[in-house]
């Protein structure tokens, strides 16, 4: 189609009649770009061949259900990683792959037509996979998202995605982990081994100025420790002059303690020997 957008004239079918100047006429047709163009002196009574560029198409995806981090790539390139796709594409044919991490990848042969749009719904298939967990001490309870998973050890079939696991013990710290089946990791495995609560001493040493060791370690007798619950420690304070005492203590997990030393003096025998006697 024709159409006179500057200047005096008219355009009838594929012929345009001007009075005068030099007018702007307007080509276009359905599922391609506009173009103008201007009739100079010289062009009047004769051909003229205006080119018109296709328009692209467009096309609109989003996966069901929807979820983030989803690569979309064309033609084996990545397009964008989001939960939708909407890009606009030349005519032509393509090769669509969608990756979510944890279904399975989907891919897809779309034509896209000149000033088309495509609208497209993927429906993705979950990542069928495998979680372990072991632990020590092997009575630790285990819960994945909340709920109770059962005794250890654990074999469980899990779909894809991310799992919040907690182990814990009475007297032993928590252990909380995010763990991901994905769809290049569909069998996971985790060995936690959860650490004792500790216990707790404070010293009181006198007097002054003395060593004092814990499981053979100098410490500051002025601060506290923490130790390892339900093991035995041996606490040793020593003073040149002095006899050196020591402890032998076993506390429980969050137990705290005062270990109080009050050295005795060392006293010798003094040999006095005169002349005359």
């Amino acid at each position: 189609r024709l159409d006179v957008v500057q200047g005096l004239g008219v355009a009838v079918g594929n012929a345009v009649y001007a009075i005068g100047g030099a007018p702007v006429v307007r080509a276009s047709a359905a599922g391609y770009r506009p173009s103008d163009h201007r009739i100079a002196p010289g062009e009047m009574g004769r051909s003229v061949d205006i080119t018109l560029r296709p328009l692209p198409g467009r096309l609109i995806a989003v996966t069901v259900p929807e979820g983030t981090g989803t690569r979309w790539s064309i033609n084996g390139e990545v397009a964008t990683i989001s939960p939708t796709l909407d890009r606009p594409l030349e005519a032509g044919e393509y090769a669509l792959a969608i990756d979510n991490p944890h279904f399975l990848v989907e891919t897809r042969r779309v034509t896209i037509k000149r000033g088309e749009e495509i609208r497209l719904e993927v429906p993705l298939d979950s990542v069928p996979g495998r979680l372990r967990i072991a632990a020590q001490p092997g009575d630790a309870t285990v819960t994945i998202d909340g709920a109770p998973a059962g005794p250890l050890p654990l074999d469980l079939e899990k779909k894809g995605g991310a799992y919040r696991v907690v182990v814990d013990h009475p007297d032993y710290v928590a252990v909380n982990d995010v763990v991901e089946i994905t769809n290049t990791d569909r069998e996971v495995s985790r060995a936690y081994r959860l650490q004792r609560r500790p216990a707790t001493l404070s010293f009181s040493a006198t007097p002054p100025g003395g060593q004092l060791l814990v499981d053979g370690t100098r410490v500051d007798p002025a601060g506290s420790l923490a130790v390892e619950s339900n093991l035995e420690h041996k606490v040793t304070y020593l003073k040149p002059g002095y006899f050196a005492e020591t402890r032998s203590l076993t506390l429980r997990p969050d137990e705290s303690q005062q270990v109080i030393f009050a050295l005795k003096p060392e006293f010798g025998t003094v040999e006095v020997q005169s002349q005359p006697t």
